[in-house]
């Protein structure tokens, strides 16, 4: 009852309910509307409205690939063909769903001046697709056309082109069979490779035929702008209408599993379609299915979660180069993800799988794997213990010297185990990391990190003669890196400190004295070495002279000094230093201090207030006597400098002189203070970014702290993208630094390490494909 009170409607509700059934595309209702219409309220009106929405509902049947269908309801509306528009049109149709009999019934009824070359185009193009049967269901004298049309297909089934293109000869402009001619010389030409004339007859295709249909993969992969035109569905339909025409659908699998790999919400299908292309490449392409075994391992490495190693195995079996229990790749995957202890203990039972089953690997490989595990284990263990205060086992250090014992020719476990051993708090530990070096410089004697760190820790056991020794096969590996000509200065500087200061063996009667002309020779050789502003140096060298009680070497020392210019208030600040420093009586300290404070009393220039800055931060290692008194002093006169007269370049010497110094508080003012005259000033900025670094710690992060200093140089960044690249060259250095700095301390994947539970990331749209746990 409630089906026929539905039409029991007056007209207007009837036609607007059908109205809003048409907008909405709901065709089936649409249909069912306009026939109650057009039976209840018998008018042309509504016959022609019933006519248009039961075309509307046929074309959405074809679209659907609903061809029986659509061919029934084209067949009842036979009866509704009173207008020769409307018969020109149905019979398309009819002939678009092979209907040929009930077209050519149609088409035979249009009236003379009705255009019908689109209808018989359609007829032959049904008949065509029949194949030899359809031909009996044309007209006769189209019979010949449709022989000539499937003698040219069978000449180019067989590679006979020239015989292919005499068969389509007879066929003239006025044929419904020219849309096939045309479309037959384009495939001889693109067969041919001939892919321009290919297209130039294909272009001239009409598109409501079929042979435009049949042409459209085929175009689509010479030509790009055609492609380019279609909707994404569109291209996605060639696409697959191509790999069919080519007759392997093995390579359509492959590439739908190449795009799931790189969609990680599409891995678990990916998983899907390669358990069915699995027993085709064993049967067919054995050599492919462990390369597509390894595209699988590194997804799931790189963005699978926990599931995907049950899927792995059901697909694959175990993986390549792996543990039957797929301890690498487990070991891989949560190391990727920052999950360092879970990886560590994948690693070890991988290693001892190695160690069980040798055979597995090339003839003296074994222990080579071994020792790339053991330097994974090792790197996983330091990585725990500087973000925690647990301890793995076995611990780094043992990891790394496994590794080197199995593989004492590989540079990397060397490499992180002196560094391991020589940032440790534990001095007997940075005393192992000497024997550490030297073994692996037996192996790579022109490591410039490690010699660097050698004479770093020669320097620290008061033997500069062996640091400068490191040094210096360091600067002949690379001669361009200024760090280490300051370096050799200053452990030349030591030396010349131990020989004014201690006894030297110079004679076989074992008489320890002075030998004047090294100690000089020593000093010549820092001056020579150390870069920039040597007043500091110079100050040293006249009281080590007083030490020697030579008042012309000590007097000459602080000529030299002066003979700089703008050295006036440096030299009697660093004299009153090094007084602290030689442990002077008050009563003789005092004039050096007078001595500095009636300096600063004459009128004092810019660049003094800078060198005086510099002195101070270069004196500021190592410690000396009073010292936090007198850097007070210094940083009170350097309070009044008149940082509005500073240059830009001005600006980042004293900031950086301020930084070396300690002086946290006047330093951030300085640099606020430069920011505001100059905003776009890299070096300011990157020395706020390098103080950041030196404060932070990776055992106690603070996130918002790496937030801000990842913003800040992603600003650097911006603004030293804006200069000359003379002046980019300048900061380069340094900004990379900073950037390397910045990613250990937020180590891999740091959103991983906050959630520490699983293989992947939480994405909220993917709620239907694949799950991933925490």
């Amino acid at each position: 009852m409630a089906a026929k009170a539905k039409f029991q409607l007056d007209l207007p509700t009837l036609t607007q309910r059908l109205q809003r059934a048409r907008n909405e595309g709901r065709t089936v209702t649409a249909l069912e509307l306009a026939r109650e219409a057009h039976k209840r309220f018998p008018s042309p009106d509504h016959q022609s409205v019933y006519r248009d929405v039961l075309m509307e509902r046929g074309d959405q049947l074809l679209r659907e690939g609903r061809n029986a269908e659509a061919a029934q309801l084209f067949v009842n509306a036979m009866p509704l063909a009173t207008s020769p528009e409307f018969k020109a049109l149905l019979a398309e149709k009819l002939a678009a769903v092979g209907m040929i009999a009930q077209a050519r019934e149609l088409f035979a009824s249009l009236p003379a001046g009705v255009p019908g070359t689109a209808v018989a185009g359609i007829l032959v193009d049904a008949a065509l697709i029949k194949g030899p049967p359809g031909k009996a269901e044309l007209s006769a004298d189209l019979h010949a056309g449709f022989d000539q049309i499937l003698q040219a297909f069978d000449h180019s089934a067989k590679e006979r082109d020239d015989d292919a293109r005499a068969a389509l000869q007879p066929i003239g402009l006025q044929s419904p069979f020219l849309e096939w001619k045309v479309f037959l010389r384009g495939l001889l030409a693109y067969y041919a490779g001939d892919d321009a004339k290919a297209l130039e007859n294909w272009q001239r295709l009409e598109p409501k035929r079929t042979p435009w249909r049949l042409s459209a993969p085929l175009r689509s992969q010479i030509d790009p702008v055609f492609r380019e035109a279609q909707s994404s569905d569109t291209q996605q339909s060639l696409r697959k209408a191509f790999q069919r025409s080519q007759g392997n659908t093995l390579t359509a699998s492959l590439e739908e599993i190449h795009r799931c790999l790189n969609d990680k919400k599409k891995l678990s299908a990916g998983f899907r379609l390669a358990k069915q292309v699995a027993p085709v490449l064993q049967r067919d392409y054995p050599k492919l299915l462990p390369r597509l075994a390894y595209c699988f391992f590194w997804a799931v490495v790189d963005k699978g979660v926990p599931d995907h190693l049950d899927l792995f195995a059901d697909v694959f079996g175990s993986a390549p180069d792996d543990s039957p229990d797929m301890h690498r790749l487990q070991a891989l995957a949560t190391e990727m993800r920052g999950a360092d202890a879970v990886s560590h203990a994948a690693w070890q039972a991988f290693e001892h799988w190695v160690l069980r089953e040798p055979q597995n690997w090339p003839a003296g490989q074994t222990n080579f794997v071994r020792a790339v595990i053991w330097e994974r284990m090792g790197c996983n263990a330091k990585n725990v213990e500087e973000e925690t205060d647990a301890k793995l086992t076995p611990d780094a250090e043992t990891c790394l010297r496994r590794s080197i014992e199995l593989a004492p020719g590989r540079l990397q476990p060397h490499a992180i185990l002196v560094r391991e051993l020589y940032e440790s708090e534990d001095a007997e530990k940075r005393k192992s990391a000497i024997k550490a070096g030297r073994e692996l410089l037996a192996h790579f004697p022109d490591h410039v990190t490690t010699l660097v760190c050698l004479g770093h820790l020669y320097l620290e056991q008061d033997k500069p003669e062996l640091a400068a020794e490191f040094y210096e096969r360091a600067l002949k590996v690379n001669p361009l890196e200024r760090r280490l000509r300051d370096h050799l200065g200053r452990a030349h500087f030591a030396n010349a400190c131990r020989l004014a200061t201690g006894p030297v063996l110079i004679s076989a009667r074992k008489k320890w004295v002075l030998n004047p002309a090294e100690f000089r020779a020593a000093l010549e050789k820092a001056l020579a070495f150390m870069e920039g502003n040597k007043t500091y140096l110079l100050c040293r060298w006249a009281f080590l002279e007083k030490q020697i009680k030579d008042e012309a070497g000590y007097r000459a020392a602080i000529d030299r000094a002066l003979a700089v210019p703008h050295q006036r208030v440096a030299v009697a600040y660093g004299l009153w230093c090094e007084s602290a420093r030689a442990k002077l009586k008050p009563a003789l300290r005092k004039p050096y201090e007078q001595a500095f404070l009636d300096a600063l009393q004459q009128s004092t220039t810019v660049e003094e207030f800078l060198s005086l800055a510099e002195t101070a931060a270069k004196l500021h290692v190592p410690r000396f006597p009073n010292q936090p008194a007198l850097e007070k002093s210094a940083q009170a006169a350097l309070r009044k400098v008149p940082l509005k007269t500073l240059s830009e370049p001005q600006f980042e010497t004293f900031c950086k002189h301020l930084n070396a110094l300690g002086a946290d508080t006047f330093w951030g003012q300085v640099c606020e203070e430069g920011l505001r005259l100059f905003p776009r000033n890299v070096g300011l900025r990157l020395g706020l970014v390098e103080k950041a670094l030196k404060g932070a710690s990776r055992k106690r992060r603070n996130w918002s702290t790496i937030y801000n200093m990842k913003t800040m140089l992603e600003k650097v960044r911006a603004h030293w993208a804006e200069l000359p690249k003379e002046q980019q060259e300048k900061y380069t250095a340094q900004i990379e630094a900073c950037e390397e700095q910045l990613r250990d301390l937020q180590g891999p994947d740091i959103f991983s390490r906050l959630l520490n539970f699983g293989f992947g990331e939480v994405d909220e749209e993917d709620e239907d494909e694949d799950e991933e746990f925490y």
